[in-house]
């Protein structure tokens, strides 16, 4: 029984093998945006109501970049790019992305270049250490990140966890002493007074309040 059985897991492993090269050769891509009541951005195919940001496509490529699949990533861009109206940014959710061989360095040069000619900006949030390492062996640091990185670390920023926290007890130290809530219910509200009992805070959820909260900030 055993020599019989040899052929089929051969036939298996084969098979589980090409899978792996099929999926890194035209890997899933999709664009996220936001969901009501769900945190962070999520893939518009799985959720076709999502919100996408005016001026901005958050877009995740599922696969290392490198030779067989960097001509299919620029394709993608490049679709994005020409849509309308037109994104002003492009961010790739990079965390996917485990690899940039040189082949698709190049690819992100000369796409770089083409979004750059059509005032257009390329941006990769999310991206790991190592990666980030090597493209900065490449020079694409260079070229992709010093204006963008400021859209990165905000991309960062909305889909990273939260730091209310920290970000509050920062306000307080540097002076500010009211907080103003914009939005159903008042638990950002109760979150800050857990900080520090001694600060004002207000919240608007209607005209009538947001006209109480404009007389109270103008004393």
């Amino acid at each position: 029984m055993k020599p019989q059985a040899r052929p089929g897991i051969a036939i298996a492993v084969g098979l589980s093998i090409l899978n792996v090269f099929r999926r890194a050769w035209r890997p899933y891509q999709t664009t996220l945006g936001l969901v009501d009541d769900l945190p962070g951005y999520h893939d518009v195919r799985s959720y076709p109501s999502a919100r996408l940001l005016p001026g901005l496509v958050l877009y995740r490529f599922d696969a290392p970049l490198f030779f067989a699949n960097a001509k299919t990533f620029r394709d993608e861009v490049v679709a994005i790019a020409r849509a309308d109206p037109a994104p002003v940014w492009i961010v790739v959710a990079a965390e996917p992305i485990t690899d940039v061989d040189t082949t698709a360095a190049d690819v992100l040069f000369d796409l770089d270049h083409l979004l750059d000619s059509r005032g257009q900006s390329l941006v990769f949030a999310g991206l790991k250490d190592p990666v980030r390492r090597k493209i900065d062996v490449y020079g694409l640091t260079a070229k992709i990140e010093p204006a963008q990185r400021v859209a990165a670390l905000l991309v960062d920023q909305l889909t990273g966890p939260v730091r209310f926290t920290q970000a509050a007890t920062e306000l307080i130290r540097t002076g500010a002493t009211t907080f103003v809530e914009v939005g159903p219910g008042n638990v950002l509200s109760g979150l800050v007074k857990r900080i520090d009992r001694g600060v004002k805070t207000m919240s608007v959820n209607s005209i009538e309040s947001l006209e109480r909260a404009q007389e109270a900030l103008a004393r």
